[in-house]
């Protein structure tokens, strides 16, 4: 009655998941699923033969070795979802095939030993191709577009530090919910847009400027930090980095007018 409740309310929960959200692709080119564990942070998916492939990674995403692990895959419509015998094959659970069916939700509940707890992750397979990339939703990067690593640097010191008030709120948030893909983005783009403060700040007094570089030094080093931390699951570990944060970008305000300084995005 347990494992159905949990199941029941997975498949409910996953109704929300919307495509063109952003991914993280892995090692081997499947989608990348974090997980709340200091042991196994990652799993891949990837489909071979209408068969899942789930390979668990490191904080690294280096291949971890199977031993006694185990995983329930249960996958297909809510009202009719189907149990899947995992085996391992080659250092991967392999289970299916998979049900029929273009868009549905694979509900994954791995133990990491015999006597540990089961920790459940989800995956919305969703396998029709997107109209703008031609790639399978699931693994549809449309949602990637100027975000993390692809971010743009807006040309404005207001539209800069409107991005920058953003990603500081978003990377608080992502501490405090223990939100890690929301941190996997948030500490790849908050960097190139603390980096980009300097050089947008020529207006400034030389002695401003001196600030503005040294604290905008100290956050891209303290997002690094931060990324670390959350790689490896072991956010605890970065919460003087967080705190960091926090002080330098109330330090780099006091040298830009308030209304510069505390500006928003547009809401769209």
């Amino acid at each position: 009655m347990k494992t159905a409740l949990i199941c029941t309310l997975a498949f409910t929960l996953c109704l929300t998941a919307s495509a063109h959200e952003r991914i993280t692709i892995g090692p081997n080119g499947g989608r990348l699923l974090m997980i709340d564990s200091t042991t196994t942070p990652n799993v891949e998916f990837t489909l071979n033969d209408n068969k899942a492939h789930i390979e668990l990674l490191d904080a690294k995403r280096k291949s971890i070795p199977l031993t006694d692990q185990s995983l329930t895959v249960i996958a297909g419509s809510r009202s009719n979802p189907t149990r899947l015998t995992a085996e391992k094959i080659d250092n991967k659970f392999v289970a299916g095939p998979l049900p029929d069916g273009d868009d549905y939700f694979i509900v994954f509940r791995l133990k990491e030993s015999k006597k540990a707890s089961a920790l459940t992750f989800r995956l919305h397979y969703y396998t029709i191709s997107c109209g703008e990339c031609d790639r399978i939703e699931w693994l549809c990067l449309c949602g990637n577009k100027g975000s993390g690593k692809e971010i743009e640097v807006p040309n404005s010191i207001d539209g800069l530090w409107a991005e920058l008030n953003q990603h500081h709120l978003e990377l608080k948030e992502g501490y405090k919910d223990k939100a890690y893909e929301a941190l996997d983005e948030v500490t790849d783009a908050f960097p190139i847009l603390a980096a980009a403060l300097p050089e947008k700040s020529n207006d400034l007094t030389a002695a401003q400027q001196k600030v503005v570089a040294d604290r905008s030094a100290a956050v891209v080093k303290a997002l690094g930090e931060i990324k670390e931390a959350n790689s490896a699951r072991k956010l605890e570990n970065a919460k003087a980095s967080v705190d960091t944060v926090a002080t330098a970008i109330a330090a780099l305000k006091k040298n830009y007018p308030p209304a510069t300084a505390n500006a928003k995005l547009k809401e769209e």
